[in-house]
This record gives structure tokens, C-alpha cells and sequence, in this order.
């Protein structure tokens, strides 16, 4: 692994044993720089760019690059991941590449690998235009520039936007070179790091080192006996949503507003005091039309199929024009804020992105800025129109008003919102924070949690904000709940710690337990329980571990799931805070079950 101290400008080599990009980031933050006491924004808080253990361009879905830091956000230890990336980490000639330390100016760092080894190159901003306002405007121009330095080798940048100055949230995007889609390390404020702690404003790694992992035709095997399937059929089978469902005439993540129907979030959250009618009515009226508008933007050719840059079966990407389209992000910014209007949502997403926020949280703060303002609770000077009563939004005037509040919110003008939720009602009145919906860490940290209207995402876990928890949408009792939480966190961390997407877990998961035995001779199972152990320690030490719902609209949130599901009983238990403290033991004894099941076996 390669350290870059930016204070010196020079690299130097760490030697360690882990069994994947979090595990390696861990090690490195709890062991080499006990950043669990340190301030987020210290230059000793490491930005950890790892690929995993089985990086290599023929194996699918293997290839992700995985960022680990400590938040601003959570004030804890946090995992975030890209597409594709792990191969250009592998390209340095490294597993790992770490930033630590800070410029003395605002820099871009360059890290190029070959047969020879790894070289470093830093860049002040002031050399190149100032193009920072764009992130899609700055990699293009990176692109341009550093050529040179590459020597017509694969490179691929990581820049953070004018939000990362600015706010708490701020995030890392990555457009693959070759598909020219975007990626974003979104979720906990990593690129707000990298500027605020570190003073980077762009990482560019490649080179034309091979890969650490030797045997991709190895691995295709194994996974064919595993699955008993032919390794392309096996990956093609288990993406075959992401890629398309000819029965939804939809594909990617967005076909979820066709299955969600009258369930999907809106309005920041105000949808789950709906009536059945009423949530019937906004399916029928907005949902419904934006999903038929879906459908018409596939089957015209006008939304295109495309990978991260993977060779992946996949094809994931959902490119409207220049603009992504991914289900959180849509939701985030375009129902929680009232709109439903496709055209318009993907205007307010891609500002958001070329702003370098992460999408979900910003969305949620800024519908939770719209509503404190129809209370009369918060002015937003400067700002056009807005209102998240449902049925009342003109949906024009409101996503230009959307526009107004991220580029001032990017620029530094609000910054009563620039922190969240909590911390920003802490600027506000204390009993703002009631009106949105977040999880809490240890005593100030917090995040938006993901779209989804379930329980599992409030769910007290070692690592947060990701899907390593159970979101199925039918109703559990808190033990069993609790039973599928940890089963999921645990697949779910061994896919992210061995740099593999999500999507592929039908196969990979199974194939993953043979493979880190046969190349590597560990069980990953109880590896990842040690993991799961040694992350909890570190949220312990740095005073972040993650707490049951605080706000009464988060406890809302699971209070309108049990009616929803007609358990009357928990409905009332969950009103109260003895039944909240009751439900989550539960969900507790729970995941202990199912840890002491996994040790056992």
C-alpha cells in the first residue's frame, strides 16, 4: 500500500496483511493513525482509495475502488465506493493509495504506476483554470491537461466540487473515461475531506502496473462450480434487473418508483401521515405519470444502457443525455422536493452532482429547509417560491427555487444548512430537528438515511448509510427483523470489502467464501464478524456509535409502518419511548442470534 504525505510531497510504502478495502482502511485509521480521536477535517484523518482483493478487468463486478475516513457527518469511521475505480487504484501499481497530511496550497495529486514503480506528481490549483464550479468541467479538463504526465496510460480522476468547501456533505465524483458516465463516492462527506483536511481538490491515479490478482480464469471456474451455471450466464442472471425488466419496460435502479407505487417517499417525508386515499391519489396523479414518462424515455432510446466502465453484464448506468439517472437520487431531489417531472428532476440532479454534493443528504436538507419554511420556522432569503404541501407545488417555480438553494448552498450562503439536519436545527429552533429524518451518532454526528420507507434503515449498525442492513418491505417482528439486519450486514460487508458492486451479490456472495479460501486460505466468514467487531471498537473510541431514531418524524416513520401493516399493538408501543427503547432491544436480541450463528458455523 502507498501513503502520499502531501505535506512532504512523497510517497511511502505501508506493509500490511488485510483481506480487503475496508478491512485495509480500518487497520489503517484504528492502528496507524487512531484518527478516532482526531477532528474530521485534521490532515491525519486518512482518505483511504482501496480495490479489493480480486481487482482485475475480466472479473465482473470485482472492480470497485473503496474510500474509508472518518465522516463529518457521523464523526465515525465510513465506507463509500465507486465503479470501476479499483482498477486505476490497481493501476498505481498498489491495493491502496492513502492521502494524509495537507497542502500548503489547494492541490491536484497525481499517482502513476508502471513496471518500475509508483511516482507522484503534485499540481497547485492555480495551474489549471479555474474550473472548479463544475466537477463535470474540471474532469474533463484534468483529462486534457494530464496526458502528459500519464504518458498516454488509463487515468481516471477523483474531484471533489464547491461543495465540499462549504458544507459537511460534500462528495468525490469519478467519471470513467471510457463510458464517460459518473460515479460518486457520495454518502458521509469524503470529499469534503479531501478539501477541507487535506486540501485536494482532485485525485488522478493510473499507470499500466498489472493487477495484484493473477487468475481471472481461475475465478471464473470456481464461480461455475459454485453456481453450476456458466460464469457469463450466472452474472447475467443475477443483474438482470439493474440491466432491464421487460415486464416494467424499465431498468437500473429507477424502476423501484414503479414498485413502490404508493409507498415511495415525498414531500420529506410527509407522505407516511398520508390516508390510503391519499397516497392512492399522489400515485395516480404524479408517481404514475413521471414512471409512464420512464418508459417512454427507454422503449424512444432517449434514456441509454451503459456500465460504470466495467466489463460488467449489468450495464447499470441509466443515461439520460448527459444526465444520471439512479432511484436515491431521483427521490432525494425530485419527490422529497414535490417534483415529479422527470425533465426537471434531472436538471436538479445533475446541478447537484456537478456541485459535488452527495445527493441523498442534500436532498433531504433542503426538503426539510422547504418545510421549516412553510412553518414559519426558517427564511430563506434571496429564494423564489417554494411549498411542500402535497398537491400545491407548481413544480416550474419550485425546481428553480431548488437550483437557487444548492448553488447558494455550494457558494456558502446557507450555512444553517451546510451541516444537516440536526446541527442545523441547532441554528434554527431545537425542535426543528423533529421534522426531519436522520440517524444520530453518539452525540452530534447524523445522516440522511437511504429512500426507502422501512425499518431496517433506522436500525442501529456498526456502519450506516449503505445497504448493509434488511429493507424488505413486509413487516417483521423486532427479533426476526434483527435475524435478517445482520444477515444482510454481514453479506454485504464481505461485498464491500472485497471491492465488489452490489449488484452482482446473487452470485458473488456464495462464490466469495470459496474464493478467499482458495486464494488467500482465510475464512471470510468469521473475518467478517472480526471486522464487524474491530469498526464497532473504533465508532466506540471516536464517540460515534449509532443510536436508536431521535427525531419524532424518524419515530413517525416506523410508527406509520406497523399501520401500514395493520399491527395495531407496535403502532401504539412505538408512539411512546418505552416502546421504541422495547423494539430496538428486540431487533437487538435479534442480531446477536444471528452473530453467535454465524460464529458457530
Amino acid at each position: 500500500m502507498i501513503v502520499v504525505d502531501l505535506a512532504k510531497k512523497r510517497l511511502k510504502e505501508l506493509r500490511m496483511t488485510a483481506s480487503g478495502a475496508v478491512d485495509a482502511g480500518i487497520k489503517i485509521h484504528f492502528d496507524e493513525y487512531r484518527s478516532y480521536g482526531l477532528d474530521p477535517y485534521d490532515p491525519k484523518n486518512a482518505l483511504v482509495f482501496a480495490a479489493g482483493p480480486f481487482a482485475h478487468p475480466e472479473v465482473q463486478g470485482g472492480n470497485r475502488g473503496v474510500v474509508s475516513f472518518k465522516s463529518p457527518m457521523t464523526g465515525g469511521f465510513f465506507v463509500s465506493s465507486a465503479g470501476n475505480l479499483g482498477r486505476y487504484i490497481s493501476l498505481t501499481g498498489d491495493t491502496a493509495v492513502t492521502l494524509v497530511g495537507r497542502t500548503e496550497v489547494p492541490s491536484v495529486v497525481a499517482v502513476k504506476g508502471d513496471s518500475e514503480g509508483t511516482t507522484l506528481h503534485v499540481f497547485e490549483l492555480s495551474d489549471f483554470e479555474d474550473v472548479i464550479n463544475s466537477v463535470f468541467e474540471f474532469d474533463a479538463f484534468l483529462r486534457k491537461e494530464l496526458q502528459d504526465v500519464f504518458g498516454g496510460t488509463p487515468f481516471r480522476a477523483v474531484v471533489a466540487g464547491a461543495a465540499s468547501k462549504n458544507t459537511d456533505y460534500g462528495a468525490l465524483v469519478s467519471v470513467d473515461p471510457e463510458m464517460g458516465v459518473p460515479d460518486l463516492f457520495g454518502r458521509g462527506g469524503a470529499g469534503s475531506v479531501m478539501v477541507r483536511a487535506h486540501n485536494v481538490y482532485a485525485l488522478v491515479l493510473g499507470g499500466d502496473a498489472a493487477p495484484a490478482f493473477t487468475d481471472p480464469d481461475g475465478f471464473k471456474k470456481l464461480v461455475e462450480n459454485v453456481t453450476g451455471e456458466g460464469y457469463l450466464q450466472a452474472v447475467a442472471k443475477s443483474t438482470a434487473k439493474y440491466r432491464f425488466s421487460e415486464k416494467d419496460g424499465l431498468g437500473g435502479t429507477v424502476l423501484n418508483w414503479a414498485h413502490l407505487r404508493t409507498t415511495l417517499p415525498a414531500y420529506n417525508w410527509q407522505t407516511i401521515y398520508m390516508s390510503d386515499a391519499d397516497r392512492q391519489r399522489l400515485w395516480e396523479e404524479k408517481i404514475l405519470p413521471a414512471v409512464e414518462h420512464l418508459r417512454k424515455l427507454f422503449k424512444d432510446g432517449s434514456i441509454r444502457s451503459k456500465t460504470c466502465g466495467e466489463k460488467c453484464a449489468a450495464v447499470c448506468k441509466k443515461m439520460f443525455g448527459s444526465k444520471k439517472l439512479d432511484y436515491e437520487p431521483i427521490t432525494a431531489l425530485g419527490a422529497q422536493l414535490g417534483v415529479f417531472e422527470i425533465d426537471k428532476i434531472s436538471e436538479i440532479v445533475h446541478l447537484a452532482d456537478s456541485l459535488g454534493f452527495d445527493a441523498i443528504e442534500v436532498g433531504n436538507v433542503v426538503a426539510w429547509a422547504l418545510e421549516l419554511r412553510d412553518r414559519g420556522m426558517l427564511k430563506l432569503d434571496g429564494v423564489g417560491k417554494t411549498t411542500l404541501k402535497p398537491f400545491e407545488v407548481d413544480e416550474d417555480v419550485q425546481a428553480s427555487s431548488v437550483k437557487e438553494i444548492l448553488t447558494a448552498l455550494a457558494r456558502g450562503s446557507l450555512p444553517q444548512l451546510s451541516r444537516g439536519i440536526r446541527r442545523g436545527a441547532n441554528a434554527v429552533k431545537p425542535e426543528a430537528r423533529d421534522i426531519g429524518v436522520y440517524m444520530l451518532f453518539g452525540s452530534e454526528g447524523e445522516l440522511v438515511p437511504p429512500q426507502y420507507w422501512v425499518p431496517g434503515f433506522l436500525i442501529p449498525l456498526p456502519l450506516y448509510g449503505k445497504f448493509m442492513t434488511y429493507y424488505g418491505s413486509e413487516w417483521l417482528s423486532p427479533f426476526d427483523l434483527g435475524v435478517k439486519v445482520w444477515g444482510r450486514f454481514h453479506a454485504e460487508l464481505m461485498i464491500e470489502n472485497a471491492g465488489f458492486c452490489r449488484f452482482h451479490r446473487k452470485w458473488a456472495e456464495g462464490a466469495l467464501s470459496t474464493a478467499y479460501e482458495k486464494y488467500y486460505n482465510i475464512k471470510i466468514g468469521l473475518e467478517i464478524e472480526c471486522l464487524a467487531v474491530k469498526i464497532s471498537q473504533y465508532q466506540r473510541a471516536a464517540e460515534s456509535i449509532a443510536q436508536p431514531p431521535e427525531s419524532q418524524r424518524a419515530r413517525d416513520l416506523l410508527v406509520a409502518f406497523a399501520r401500514l401493516h395493520k399491527q395495531s399493538d407496535w403502532a401504539e408501543k412505538l408512539s411512546k419511548d418505552e416502546g421504541i427503547k422495547e423494539y430496538i432491544q428486540e431487533v437487538r436480541r435479534g442480531i446477536s442470534h444471528a452473530r453467535s450463528t454465524v460464529l458457530k458455523g
